[in-house]
């Protein structure tokens, strides 16, 4: 069940060991992050929103 929708914006940044290995992880889990991209401050990262609404950012360095 999904939670009422935020009033306010903010994102948690979580820093993994591999972005690419916790995006699969997370897609056989039924999940539907973003796409994984490279950034251009050095970081690999990517997108997906909890059930509740908030923004999740899942990163690592290059």
């Amino acid at each position: 069940e999904q939670g009422s929708p935020i009033a306010h914006w903010g994102r948690m940044i979580f820093y993994v060991a591999d972005v690419d290995a916790f995006w699969g992880y997370l897609r056989r889990k039924g999940f539907h992050p973003e796409t994984p991209r490279d950034a251009s401050w050095g970081e690999q990262y990517f997108h997906m929103s909890d059930p509740d609404g908030h923004e999740l950012s899942f990163a690592c360095p290059i």
